[in-house]
């Protein structure tokens, strides 16, 4: 395909995705988390092969801060955990992806796929608490500053929690939310956290089987949105004191993203884990994700006849954003971990 006919193609894509779907409510929780998303742009990005596919980023920010001081036995360790993560042999690059991560770099690899682009970082992280707050998902945006919110379908249940998530990334100029459901569960000895999208059977059970957080507010709709105003995304009310995001907003979410998942939510499929070793001087932390979008989600109807045409467009945004902000949520744990165990916080709600 030419370039020009691929940017175009790309440009349509984006303002589709731009106008079909309504922006994340305008409100003080949202500004804060913009502000914190600006981090983002204070970063440096270096190719170690050249096409492209294996990137080390360090912030501005951490320029200078960090030298793990990783011992050669440790040296060997990493390399061999790092050729087989990021599927390499290639001991030139992994000497060069050892030496970035003792100052703080993390690494990323793009592992192209025919349906998309499976995303994968490493990095190292001084010693601290980190689990507790890493599984308490019902409240992972209060780490990770790309969501929005997190309403958990019921209460965190270690063998498997139902989330509804709310991303949020700019591209080109255009900021986009997409809010999904998601199934996490969690394996305490080997420190993973895995997830990947519901079915739309297991969602909807898991949504009519949460309990009532009020009395007498037993209606799954009444229900969805006790659990919603829990969180500061919900609660924020304009200078009338309206809801910012409104009852019916709620309720719609709830509708549409949750009970009709695989018609009207933006993402077909998702899958990942965060992985985190402790038995060196530092924590090490592998994570990956895999995102497919649903094309027909994010268009009209009488306009669905071009989903397929604009599929591997809006596939290559969506993996173009993912990547872009995959590495702040790898920042985010390595400062909010230290910084909560310093406080000695216990938990974040």
């Amino acid at each position: 395909m030419a370039a020009g006919k691929t940017w175009q193609r790309l440009c349509v894509a984006a303002l589709v995705l731009a106008g079909v779907s309504a922006l994340a409510a305008t409100s003080a929780f949202v500004a804060q988390r913009e502000r914190f998303r600006q981090e983002i742009n204070f970063k440096k990005e270096t190719k170690l092969d050249q096409a492209g596919r294996y990137l080390s980023v360090l912030f501005d920010a951490d320029v200078g801060k960090y030298d793990f001081q990783v011992s050669e036995p440790d040296r060997q360790r990493l390399s061999a955990y790092l050729g087989d993560f990021f599927a390499t042999t290639d001991q030139n690059l992994l000497k060069t992806m050892v030496d970035a991560l003792n100052t703080g770099h993390i690494i990323v690899f793009k592992e192209y796929h025919p349906d998309g682009v499976n995303l994968k970082t490493f990095f190292l992280s001084p010693k601290a608490r980190y689990w507790e707050w890493l599984t308490d998902i019902n409240g992972i945006e209060n780490m990770f500053h790309v969501y929005n919110f997190s309403v958990g379908l019921g209460p965190n249940n270690p063998q498997g929690s139902y989330v509804l998530l709310q991303t949020q990334g700019t591209f080109f100029g255009i900021t986009r939310a997409v809010t999904l459901p998601v199934f996490f569960w969690q394996d305490d000895a080997t420190r993973t956290l895995n997830f990947r999208m519901p079915t739309q059977a297991a969602v909807t059970e898991a949504a009519q089987k949460m309990p009532a957080l009020k009395p007498g507010r037993t209606d799954l709709d009444l229900k969805f949105m006790d659990y919603s105003r829990v969180h500061p995304f919900f609660q924020e009310k304009n200078a009338r004191g309206e809801f910012v995001t409104s009852d019916q907003d709620i309720k719609e979410i709830l509708h549409e993203v949750v009970l009709n998942m695989d018609e009207d939510c933006e993402v077909k499929e998702t899958t990942g884990h965060w992985t985190i070793h402790e038995d060196y001087p530092y924590l090490v932390v592998d994570y990956s994700l895999k995102t497919r979008v649903n094309m027909a989600a994010f268009i009209p109807p009488a306009l669905r006849f071009l989903a397929g045409t604009l599929e591997q467009a809006a596939q290559y945004i969506s993996d173009e954003v993912s990547a872009k902000y995959l590495t702040l949520s790898m920042k985010n744990f390595r400062d909010l971990t230290q910084q909560w165990t310093a406080e000695g916080k216990q938990e974040r709600h």
